[in-house]
């Protein structure tokens, strides 16, 4: 991928931060990531931390995202959390990225094995601004208070999400386990360090 490239699918994928809210974002503003609720662990070229209050009908949260930008990869993580009695319906990630109207169709989709606590799928997406594809993963962990198991479609709302992109710069040679790509994929989501449940 190209370094001028990378440029429009950041931008796309940050118009993608709509997965688990559905709803109306207030206004973003851009913190400081020391102390921040998500980090990331090592050495990378660049993160920027923000976050915003959410509302979509009677469910109100807030979100914290954190933005990693390296040379060897691009990944954006979002931690929503609900505010006084709502929760997040579940969602299987398919369903996120199909709702994602950032990506205008999906290529290639390999469910991987769960890591860190996270379900994990990754496909080639063709971005709707440009129509390039890009390889990239999505990941998502439910947790928290969860409400009845019937009050949404596809099973229980919970209290808090943690879920993101994560955008290799060489793409997915190969969805092996044990492959160096799905190697690297698994350390760097290891890495992230994120608010205890």
């Amino acid at each position: 991928m190209q370094a001028k490239s990378r440029v429009g699918f950041i931008v796309a994928c940050m118009l993608a931060t709509a997965w688990a809210t559905g709803g109306r974002a207030d206004s973003s503003t851009t913190v400081s990531c020391d102390g921040f609720v998500l980090g990331f662990t090592g050495k990378v070229d660049k993160r920027t931390c923000s976050t915003e209050d959410t509302t979509h009908g009677r469910r109100v949260g807030s979100s914290s995202r954190i933005e990693i930008d390296d040379q060897r990869f691009y990944m954006t993580v979002t931690y929503f959390q609900s505010k006084f009695m709502s929760y997040y319906p579940y969602r299987s990630l398919r369903n996120k990225v199909e709702s994602d109207s950032a990506i205008s169709k999906i290529t290639a989709w390999v469910p991987l094995p769960d890591t860190h606590g996270f379900n994990i799928a990754a496909f080639g997406a063709v971005m709707a601004s440009d129509n390039k594809t890009v390889a990239c993963a999505v990941f998502s962990r439910y947790s928290g208070a969860q409400s009845g198991p019937y009050e949404y479609p596809d099973g229980p709302g919970y209290r808090s999400i943690v879920e993101g992109y994560y955008f290799p710069q060489g793409g997915f040679p190969s969805t092996a386990a044990g492959s160096e790509s799905m190697t690297a994929l698994e350390d760097r989501i290891g890495r992230l360090q994120l608010p205890s449940e």
